[in-house]
């Protein structure tokens, strides 16, 4: 139990960290002296070393909910979360179990409904965007538009043969959001990345097979395009994405 403790006291240090004042002003933690021991004590071996990082890492796993984007409209005293915890470790909870349940599906609606409503405003946004992006790059020199639908401009043809469906290609590629969000970049990491052509994606397969080695093209790829792609994570889903793509070598 002395270890429970433990955890328990890192945890309620990280979550009062922005909350001291209020936290000062509890009952439980004025009173308690063995919880105010536990703060001061030392961590001197191997084995307090080891549960004092088991510790905080479940309090930066709380910190992260609580500061989660959705979470911060529901969540009004983070403190609460901490009372919680030390009851069910306690065995003393303040409501019975039935009424427990109850509110954590009350709590999961919330959150689905605030995700809904923070998508919506989202969605919104990105689209007023990229329509007023697309809107003038179609406009630009030299851009054309593919039977997919695509907007491309071809910024070097290459040398030599065309790419073909079987060609194992390396290439280097950039991709970003409209807002100019960079998801990908391999001229950053400085790995390019080999496939065979016609195991990627149809719009890449598309437009790479405009190209021979050393040329470079830039894909713009529209939302309606993109809402029917699996969704990518950290992508919002829906997004027109910006690829530069470099025709590195027709292996």
């Amino acid at each position: 139990m002395f270890y429970f403790l433990k955890i328990l006291s890192s945890l309620y240090l990280i979550l009062s960290i922005n909350s001291f004042a209020y936290a000062s002003s509890m009952p439980l933690i004025k009173k308690n002296n063995f919880v105010k021991s536990t703060f001061e004590q030392a961590i001197i071996t191997n084995e307090d070393k080891m549960l004092y990082s088991v510790g905080v890492s479940f309090g930066k796993m709380i910190l992260d909910f609580v500061n989660n984007s959705t979470n911060k409209n529901i969540i009004h005293d983070p403190m609460l979360l901490y009372v919680g915890l030390w009851d069910a470790l306690s065995k003393t909870t303040k409501l019975p179990k039935t009424e427990i349940n109850k509110y954590l599906h009350v709590f999961s609606d919330r959150v689905s409904q605030t995700n809904k409503e923070l998508e919506n405003l989202l969605f919104n946004k990105i689209s007023k965007l990229d329509s007023e992006f697309l809107e003038k790059f179609s406009q630009e020199e030299d851009v054309e538009k593919s039977s997919l639908g695509t907007l491309y401009k071809i910024k070097n043809l290459g040398t030599g043969e065309y790419v073909q469906d079987d060609s194992t290609i390396l290439v280097h590629y950039k991709g970003s959001l409209v807002d100019g969000t960079e998801f990908d970049n391999s001229y950053k990491t400085g790995v390019p990345i080999k496939f065979i052509l016609n195991q990627t994606i149809p719009t890449w397969r598309e437009s790479l097979k405009l190209l021979k080695k050393g040329g470079k093209i830039l894909l713009v790829i529209p939302s309606d395009i993109t809402q029917k792609m699996s969704k990518i994570p950290g992508i919002p889903h829906s997004s027109t994405l910006i690829f530069e793509i470099e025709v590195l070598d027709i292996l």
